[in-house]
């Protein structure tokens, strides 16, 4: 079980509170979770809309049907298999591209320098 028994107590300009908790419910955190979160070094992005999760059920769909396909021309020795396997390449890396388009990005940098070395 989790203790947090040291308590923080800090005032926010009207603005500032306005900024963090857009943040948070951007995020889809709590303010709190959210704080937390950035000073394990974690910026979260804002959570994608939900078409986006269809979209990557399909390109993953997309993606093991092309390789399938590589495979198939690979071991049938087709002329083409080079292709077939540099196209689902470049598609799973597009496809990881997206996925990190909305992850949580962890900076070193924003950590103090004391804080980088423990890491």
């Amino acid at each position: 079980m989790r203790r947090r028994d040291v308590q923080l107590n800090f005032r926010l300009s009207r603005m500032e509170a306005d900024t963090l908790d857009g943040f948070a419910k951007r995020s889809l955190l709590k303010r709190e979770s959210y704080l937390r979160q950035l000073l394990k070094g974690f910026v979260h992005m804002e959570c994608p809309p939900p078409a986006h999760h269809d979209m990557m059920r399909e390109i993953y769909a997309i993606c093991n049907n092309l390789r399938q396909i590589a495979n198939t021309a690979h071991w049938l020795n087709l002329p083409n298999a080079a292709r077939y396997e540099e196209v689902e390449q470049r598609t799973s890396r597009v496809t990881l591209s997206i996925i990190e388009a909305y992850m949580p990005i962890k900076y070193k940098e924003i950590l103090p320098p004391e804080r980088r070395a423990q890491r």
